[in-house]
């Protein structure tokens, strides 16, 4: 169980509002990269677009579930109708024990900073290979993060002197994974944010704790100045491929007509897949980095 209430942190723009669930420490964070390790220790925040890990083929973060809620549910009042298969008229109607099951996609665009624990289920050595580049002789350095309550709280700051601040409708807050995806729950209605921190159990070795915000959904974006809309998305050749994807135009033919492709790009809110802001003092007083 955990205690929501929220910090107000007085700042130069607005009042951040960090929900206190923070987990116990330490959490670690692992890097593909020495450089990517040195960005984080002096202040780089990378939050990854949740959607963005359906697609990442070849890598070992793709979970091409990623963003839905999905379990079965022995449901004590199931209604089951019997149709006619000829005629197509209703033949019966019972209620009775059945199992449900249950999928829900958020439509909300939210955005991670993915952290482990450590347990019984890894070991730092396994981690590390884990996120590790494979081209990489050498494991990279890794990131302790010994006082996780400043290391959100640096974090918010960054996020709320950062362009995009006038986006975020939640501000950083932290999920613990779980790992049973596809399996039978209790409850038929879901935690509202599972289908952000259910995973499927092949991912357990992570033992993931993840830092999340929620960014303006396509409504609201719609109805901001466009100049502002531009900011949240992809621009030039990837916006032109996310374009082409989402509306399955093959290759050859997505330039047939010009007017309709145009028309398709001002209507179509289609999201950054990272969000970068800086922290100008660094982590160095809430992380350590390890070899």
């Amino acid at each position: 169980m955990y205690n929501y209430k929220e910090f107000i942190i007085p700042m130069s723009k607005t009042a951040i509002n960090i929900c206190d669930n923070y987990p116990t420490p330490p959490l670690y964070r692992f890097f593909s990269s020495d450089q990517w390790a040195d960005d984080f220790i002096g202040g780089q925040i990378r939050l990854g677009w949740l959607k963005k890990y359906l697609k990442l083929e070849g890598d070992i973060r793709q979970d091409t579930t990623e963003g839905t809620a999905q379990y079965p549910y022995n449901d004590p009042d199931q209604l089951t109708i019997t149709i006619d298969r000829n005629t197509g008229k209703e033949i019966s109607r019972i209620r009775g024990h059945g199992i449900a099951h249950i999928s829900s996609s958020t439509l909300n665009q939210f955005y991670i900073l993915c952290t482990s624990r450590l347990n019984k289920n890894n070991t730092i050595i396994q981690l590390r290979e884990r996120f590790n580049d494979p081209q990489n002789k050498k494991l990279p350095r890794y990131a302790e993060i010994y006082n996780i309550e400043l290391f959100t709280k640096k974090i918010a700051e960054a996020l709320d002197n950062s362009k995009y601040t006038e986006f975020i409708i939640m501000k950083p807050r932290w999920f613990e994974a779980e790992y049973s995806k596809g399996k039978k729950r209790s409850q038929k209605e879901p935690d509202f944010y599972l289908d952000v921190y259910q995973k499927p159990s092949e991912f357990k070795i992570e033992q993931e704790w993840r830092l999340a915000i929620l960014i303006r959904d396509k409504t609201s974006i719609g109805l901001l100045p466009k100049k502002k809309q531009n900011i949240m998305f992809v621009k030039g050749k990837a916006r032109k491929k996310r374009i082409t994807e989402y509306y399955h135009i093959p290759l050859e033919n997505q330039n047939i007509n010009p007017e309709l492709y145009k028309m398709q790009e001002e209507l179509i809110p289609l999201w950054i897949e990272d969000i970068i802001s800086e922290h100008p003092g660094g982590f160095h007083d809430c992380v350590r980095l390890l070899d």
